[in-house]
């Protein structure tokens, strides 16, 4: 099941977009999301930038969270994500994130781990609540400014 009414897609085997920030069309939103773990300390973090047309800075967050590996705090970070453009009252959103395994999924539906499918189920809500959404996977060198952002010590 598809939750989207719109997805941009790109095969893993396809040129992932280009390396340089590219602007939503108005009067969309794009969102650039990042979960990081630290497999040493146990600890992880989450970031993200959301941007208007203009390349504005509309909002930003990087927040501590618990997860037990690194895929949780990539859904973690794309939650909250969208409940941050839910509480924006954005019509429009694309999101950006290098998880092959959180766009594989939102894009094909093939299924994830039971140790996290409490959460995908509450990230498949909230895209129900944002009336347009993209997801585009985006190379881990294009996400330098999240990934920085999930990398923080939040207070």
């Amino acid at each position: 099941m598809v939750i989207a009414n719109t997805l941009v897609k790109a095969s893993p085997l396809s040129p992932l977009p280009a390396d340089k920030w590219q602007p939503p069309t108005p009067p969309s939103l794009k969102i650039k999301i990042d979960g990081s773990y630290h497999h040493q300390t146990k600890t992880s973090s989450i970031g993200g930038i959301v941007r208007d047309h203009n390349g504005v800075l509309i909002k930003a967050f990087v927040v501590a969270t618990a997860a037990d590996f690194a895929l949780e705090a990539e859904i973690k970070a794309m939650l909250r994500g969208s409940n941050l453009c839910i509480q924006l009252e954005a019509q429009e959103v694309i999101f950006e994130g290098d998880s092959f395994l959180v766009w594989n999924n939102l894009t094909t539906d093939s299924g994830m781990p039971w140790k996290v499918i409490h959460l995908w189920k509450k990230l498949q809500e909230s895209f129900l609540l944002i009336p347009c959404w993209h997801v585009t996977l985006i190379r881990h060198e294009t996400n330098r400014i999240t990934d920085a952002l999930a990398k923080l010590k939040p207070p």
